[in-house]
């Protein structure tokens, strides 16, 4: 039985796949191919823009598959990362299966992984125009709006005093 590591993440409640649904497919994945799980790995509240080298779960998951020289199981290329320079770097030191696309290839990967990279670039596009609403809501006296925009400079300011990856642990 070929031994696999999983690994989920998740950086808001709000998306609409889980941890939980990620390993779910990824389960699915390893009985339908004779995988077996050896560990599953999560970090939840972490952007995929984040290097995963950066990111203490998934760093513990590519050590692992490292000394156990098998491969790591995402649900999908944009689950490990959204940064297509840090997947290029990946790829080249371990092996990645999709639980959504098992046979796919570096092929098909590589271009899931640019798709992810541009996604990024729209999510960053909607939080910006959304700030910017949320900004003038405050200025105008709302005082929802006022109490979010308090709250995220309070979490910024925590961010640079620690360093923005230390703050996410």
């Amino acid at each position: 039985m070929k031994q696999v590591v999983a690994y989920a993440r998740m950086s808001t409640d709000d998306q609409c796949l889980s941890v939980g649904g990620q390993f779910a497919a990824i389960r699915i994945a390893a009985e339908a191919n004779g995988w077996e799980i050896v560990a599953e790995f999560t970090d939840e509240g972490v952007s995929g823009s984040i290097d995963p080298l950066e990111r203490p779960q998934c760093r513990l998951a590519l050590a692992m598959a490292k000394g156990l020289e098998c491969s790591v199981v995402v649900h999908r290329v944009d689950r490990l990362t959204r940064d297509h320079a840090h997947f290029v770097t990946l790829q080249k030191k371990y092996t990645f299966i999709e639980a959504e696309d098992v046979h796919g290839g570096g092929l098909v990967r590589n271009i899931k992984s640019l798709l992810a990279e541009e996604e990024l670039v729209k999510i960053r596009k909607r939080t910006k125009d959304g700030l910017a609403e949320l900004k003038k809501n405050a200025a105008a006296g709302d005082v929802d709006a006022q109490a979010k925009i308090a709250r995220r400079a309070a979490g910024r300011a925590k961010a640079w005093a620690v360093g923005n990856s230390a703050a996410m642990q």
